[in-house]
């Protein structure tokens, strides 16, 4: 019993990794934060930090800044 409740949990975390949710620069959530904080009606601080969703969002701001 033991050995079957051990492999339901590694099979549920091994799940959790192919499933896991990734943004990337050019997704919808991330350039709708990033034009509401260039239009100063948020800051990065209020960007809630799920998954990678602050760092893509802080990436593209770098990005806009240099350019």
């Amino acid at each position: 019993m033991f050995s079957l409740f051990k492999t339901s949990i590694e099979v549920i975390k091994m799940l959790k990794e192919l499933f896991i949710l990734v943004f990337k620069k050019d997704s919808r959530i991330v350039m709708s934060y990033v034009i509401l904080i260039l239009a100063g009606q948020m800051t990065f601080e209020q960007v809630p930090n799920l998954y990678n969703l602050r760092e893509m969002v802080e990436l593209v701001l770098t990005e806009s800044a240099v350019a």
